[in-house]
């Protein structure tokens, strides 16, 4: 009796084990993603990716990594008179308080403890660039 609850225990750890890693590629591959500047056809096809399960880990893991609607166009860091705007991130992930969708769809999550100043400049820098 004990050698079966044993391996069932072992089946168990090792699917857990690669559920991990099944969920440790697919948030690389989404935000290498949103970093790549491809539309999401393009990246899977490039990458060799069920488009059907792309978009279904991106809805899963949207909201925890923060995932844009469209990918970061490469074409918008490329633009001349780039602006910066000075962010502070801090170790500690507040709570969101608001969220600010800005006319590109894109979207800023703010947590209750933000500063007006920066977000407004924020707002402005990412409306001219994209």
């Amino acid at each position: 009796m004990r050698f079966f609850s044993r391996r069932i225990m072992d089946n168990q750890i090792q699917k857990s084990q690669q559920i991990e890693e099944r969920q440790s590629y697919w948030r690389s591959e989404l935000l290498q993603w949103a970093q790549s500047g491809l539309t999401q056809k393009q990246f899977c096809q490039e990458r060799g990716l069920s488009r059907d399960m792309f978009a279904w880990w991106k809805a899963r893991f949207r909201d925890e990594l923060n995932l844009p609607y469209k990918p970061v166009r490469a074409s918008c860091a490329k633009k001349k008179n780039q602006q910066f705007v000075q962010v502070k991130v801090s170790s500690r992930i507040p709570q969101m308080a608001y969220e600010v969708v800005l006319a590109n769809n894109r979207c800023i999550g703010v947590g209750d403890r933000f500063d007006c100043q920066t977000l407004k400049k924020l707002i402005a820098v990412l409306e001219l660039i994209c």
